[in-house]
């Protein structure tokens, strides 16, 4: 009887630790994931900002030509 206790605890040891395996693997492409997607974010972000000066600096220039 003991044997078969034994057996089964390890069985289900087995088991907890595959499914702590699959909860970190899954965790860790959850985190890839959100990096990815903040750097898309960011890219976005930096080149929306780079066209509003860009645009800046045209109505600048543009108001500064044109005089008063």
């Amino acid at each position: 009887m003991m044997r078969g206790f034994r057996r089964r605890e390890a069985q289900d040891l087995d088991s907890a630790g595959q499914v702590l395996e699959l909860a970190q693997q899954t965790a860790d492409q959850a985190i890839a994931d959100a990096h990815r997607e903040a750097e898309q974010i960011l890219d976005r972000a930096r080149r929306e900002a780079e066209q509003i000066i860009a645009d800046a600096r045209t109505r600048a220039q543009t108001e500064t030509t044109a005089g008063p």
